[in-house]
């Protein structure tokens, strides 16, 4: 089994993982400014839905970056496997959310270092999940098992916030 975490593999895309992880912070901190300091008004939620609009432009944004920077890692170096792929994309994901989270903790009053931490922590897990979709479409080109994996994921999660209702008000 090859080993998940080889140090040449990320060496050689440290600058695509950074040239994705500043894009994807400039954006994430652009749609902070427009849903909390600016004048533009956009709804809170998508209309006719209870979606909020502010978490589906931040997941769209981000899951478009990484599928550009793991497509571009694949194209730099093919034989990049999918646990390599995933842990590249997150890497890209931390670059940007790091600084975001450090802004962001900023706008509170109170509770700095947890919000921070919530929302680093939280944000992570599940773009790991998200990074690891993308590195597995990417990798294998398998659509069916790639559904079967998010509908499992999906019930899982669904069933963690039946069993413990806090993850759902956090």
């Amino acid at each position: 089994m090859e080993d998940v975490v080889d140090y040449n593999t990320t060496i050689k895309h440290i600058p695509i993982l950074l040239k994705c992880g500043t894009l994807l912070f400039i954006a994430i901190s652009f749609l902070f400014w427009l849903d909390e300091y600016s004048s533009f008004g956009l709804p809170e939620l998508v209309p006719y839905t209870p979606i909020k609009l502010y978490g589906t432009l931040i997941i769209g944004f981000t899951i478009t970056i990484l599928i550009i920077g793991e497509k571009a890692i694949l194209k730099k170096d093919a034989s990049t496997n999918v646990w390599q792929l995933t842990l590249l994309g997150l890497i890209m994901f931390v670059i940007a959310e790091v600084p975001f989270q450090v802004i962001r903790a900023f706008s509170f009053d109170s509770d700095r270092i947890g919000h921070f931490l919530h929302g680093f922590v939280t944000n992570s897990i599940f773009m790991a999940f998200v990074s690891f979709f993308i590195a597995f479409q990417l990798k294998t080109k398998k659509t069916g098992k790639l559904i079967l994996l998010i509908v499992g994921f999906a019930i899982v999660l669904k069933l963690l916030i039946e069993l413990f209702p806090f993850i759902r008000n956090n």
